[in-house]
C-alpha cells in the first residue's frame, strides 16, 4: 500500500468505527435519526428523499429556525463574520 491507500484506509476504518451517537453529539435528534437510516442502506437501496429532508424540516421547526437556505458558508452570512 502507497501512503495515499494508508491515508484511505484509516479514514475508512474511523468512519466504521465512530458511532452515530457520538457522531451526532450536541446536535438535535434529527440529524442522529438522518444517520442511522442513512447508514442502515444497502448500496442498492434507494433512499426515501422526501422523508430524509423531513427529518431537517422538523428540526428546523423545532429549533425555530428560518428555512431561509442561508447558510453560514454563503457570501451573505460570512460578510457579518469579516473582523
Amino acid at each position: 500500500m502507497d501512503s495515499s491507500q494508508d491515508k484511505e484506509a484509516l479514514i475508512l476504518q474511523k468512519k466504521e468505527e465512530t458511532s452515530v451517537s457520538v457522531l451526532c453529539e450536541g446536535a438535535p435528534e434529527g440529524f442522529k435519526q438522518y444517520m442511522e437510516r442513512v447508514r442502515a442502506l444497502d448500496v442498492d437501496d434507494k433512499p426515501d428523499y422526501r422523508s430524509l429532508r423531513g427529518l431537517f424540516g422538523a428540526v428546523v421547526k423545532k429549533e425555530g429556525l428560518a428555512w431561509d437556505r442561508e447558510y453560514d458558508w454563503t457570501e451573505r452570512a460570512c460578510a457579518q463574520c469579516e473582523t
